[in-house]
């Protein structure tokens, strides 16, 4: 049992069947998110790489920044039907000699790069890519 999520193993202890507590969805208007932080909790499902870290910070109007896993960067955005765009993302940093920590940072600002659906679900900022790719985040502090 992992928060609303519970999980069947099997014997070698893989997951293979997963429910979930069906929770309201609530599209998230941007400009009540100026101000907050959130921390990445899972993507598809899947947790970060061990002891790293990966946040989003909405600094207000259309930027957000944070740290990519790697290194920090900054990124505007703009609210669409759909929910967000990113229509520009740029690193602080040029050096990354961590390659596992850099990977997940390329996947993690090519989800930005392709964000569409933004959702706020039992307290959770949960983005969708176009390729239905999930990232739950969670407010730093709770």
């Amino acid at each position: 049992l992992d928060g609303n999520r519970l999980e069947m193993l099997n014997a070698d202890g893989e997951v293979i069947l997963v429910f979930a507590l069906d929770q309201a969805a609530v599209d998230v208007d941007l400009t009540s998110l100026a101000g907050s932080e959130w921390r990445v909790r899972t993507v598809d499902n899947e947790g970060l790489i061990p002891r790293s870290e990966i946040t989003l910070r909405f600094l207000g109007s259309d930027m957000v920044n944070g740290f990519g896993g790697c290194r920090g960067y900054e990124a505007t955005y703009m609210q669409t039907d759909a929910g967000i765009r990113f229509t520009s993302i740029s690193m602080n940093e040029e050096v990354c000699n961590d390659d596992a920590r850099l990977l997940q940072e390329q996947d993690f600002t090519d989800y930005l790069s392709n964000a569409e659906h933004l959702e706020m679900i039992d307290g959770l900022l949960v983005l969708r890519t176009v390729q239905g790719v999930e990232v739950v985040f969670g407010q730093v502090g709770d």
